[in-house]
């Protein structure tokens, strides 16, 4: 993955560097070549390399909910990241934006990715997760909407 980050870092410093030396643009093109091929290769190899699952839950507190049980069950949440096959959590309030298309349905969201379904099943059974669930659960006022769908990483 550091590798397609390093791709446009190249780029910017092929067009951006002082040409004085050509036997330096020479060697960042063919690196820049080098490059692409392994994202290429990458991609024949696991053309689900690029995809990965988004499972959004979005969450309702009970009225009576106080501001420092907020913020245990948002650290609760951000634990979840501790996971082995979680890629990356992120846990929020509504913002207010001044967009009338705003929804404030729900009082925090939770974002987990993972490179696959399997991953997110396994992550369901984890015993952090169940932990999470459970110290978390007696300050909802319902069950959370879940919503999961796959992203392609482009």
């Amino acid at each position: 993955m550091r590798k397609i980050f390093l791709l446009p870092v190249c780029l910017v410093c092929l067009i951006s560097c002082e040409f004085e030396d050509p036997s330096r643009v020479e060697t960042m093109a063919r690196e820049i070549t080098s490059l692409k091929q392994e994202l290429e290769d990458c991609r024949k190899a696991d053309p689900t390399a690029g995809e990965y699952l988004m499972h959004s839950v979005f969450f309702n507190w009970k009225e009576d909910i106080s501001d420092e049980e907020k913020t245990t069950f948002e650290t609760e949440l951000q634990r979840l990241g501790q996971i082995e096959h979680v890629m990356n959590v992120e846990v929020g309030v509504p913002e207010s934006t001044g967009d009338k298309r705003l929804r404030s349905d729900y009082d925090m969201v939770l974002y987990v990715t993972f490179k696959s379904k399997e991953e997110l099943d396994a992550y369901q059974a984890d015993p952090l997760h169940l932990e999470v669930k459970g110290k978390v659960g007696p300050m909802l006022a319902g069950a959370p909407f879940v919503y999961d769908f796959m992203v392609a990483d482009n």
